[in-house]
């Protein structure tokens, strides 16, 4: 199984207010390499988590592309604390708060 570690140093935790779902918690996982991207994908359906496929983007402030790897919602959310955790207290804090937030699934 992967560390938290990497949802620490790259990944981000937040909640974002959708049609019907306010507050809906979120992690991404941004990298610059595709492969490393996919492999997490595929470790982390095997682990049993609803991962969103793998998608591209390129910031306005790079000149590469970046790969992000999505978690959705409270379950996924509660099974990443649960299961691998946060190192980083700022993370977990951002992830304790959101699971505590109302919302729908």
């Amino acid at each position: 199984m992967i560390g938290g570690g990497i949802a620490d140093t790259d990944g981000s935790v937040f909640t974002s207010d959708k049609k019907g779902s306010p507050n809906y918690p979120s992690i991404e996982i941004t990298t610059v390499s595709r492969d490393l991207a996919l492999q997490l994908h595929k470790i982390l359906v095997a682990a049993g988590f609803r991962v969103a496929n793998v998608r591209s983007y390129r910031s306005k402030l790079s000149t590469a592309d970046c790969y992000k790897v999505g978690l959705y919602g409270k379950a996924n959310l509660s099974k990443w604390v649960r299961d691998i955790g946060f190192g980083n207290p700022v993370k977990l804090e951002k992830a304790l708060n959101a699971l505590q937030q109302p919302f729908k699934t």
